[in-house]
């Protein structure tokens, strides 16, 4: 989990840093868009899917992976006679969208990495939108995929999720990203545009000046 106080870079980091680096890591790895879990988490995970399928050239609207995946929810798997079972349905239904991605990308055997903004939103999510969406990612799912997660506030918000009743089995590791020293922002910005052959006038990023 990517840590750090408001505006210290944590999407950045995630939207600019890990996903980009992780997407040249083929064929081990393939990471779905970032996306935040608003008031229908399961809808915001399967336009993330949706957007990272059409990447690799396969069209799939989100409001039908979603059905797919509140279809198999342990709220409306009734057939289902266990809990086991009912949360055993779910992670199938996330695996068989799983071999789709990896099948679009050719990467059958990669780790899909599933990035959370905000992820905290997990611990607080309202009894309504709990409703909508009732896994929310709860721990019913465990599949062998990577996740990963930006949080606000590393001295609160960590252990607010960790004690949550819905993820006493998290385990998470903590990176605590601190702000950006001002005399860096210029080869934060110059130095990966010089990869490309770009050059920029220094004037845009000279922060001496306020």
């Amino acid at each position: 989990m990517i840590l750090g106080a408001s505006g210290a870079g944590k999407s950045s980091l995630l939207k600019a840093g890990i996903i980009p680096r992780l997407r040249r890591e083929a064929p081990a790895w393939l990471p779905l868009r970032a996306f935040r879990l608003g008031a229908d988490p399961l809808l915001n995970f399967a336009e993330a899917l949706a957007l990272s399928l059409r990447d690799f050239g396969k069209v799939e609207a989100h409001g039908v992976i979603r059905d797919h995946l509140f279809d198999a929810c342990p709220r409306r798997a009734r057939w289902q006679r266990t809990d086991e079972g009912r949360a055993c349905a779910l992670e199938t239904a996330f695996e068989i969208e799983g071999c789709k991605l990896r099948d679009a990308a050719g990467r059958g055997a990669a780790s899909i990495l599933i990035s959370v903004d905000q992820a905290v939103e997990m611990a607080r999510a309202t009894a309504t939108a709990a409703r909508r969406s009732p896994t929310t990612f709860a721990p019913q799912w465990r599949p062998r995929h990577a996740v990963a997660a930006r949080l606000h506030d590393p001295d609160r918000q960590l252990p607010e999720l960790q004690g949550h009743r819905r993820f006493q089995d998290l385990r998470a590791r903590g990176f605590d990203l601190r702000a950006m020293r001002v005399i860096r922002f210029e080869s934060v910005v110059e130095e990966p545009a010089k990869r490309y052959s770009v050059a920029v006038d220094h004037a845009l990023v000279d922060c001496r000046d306020g």
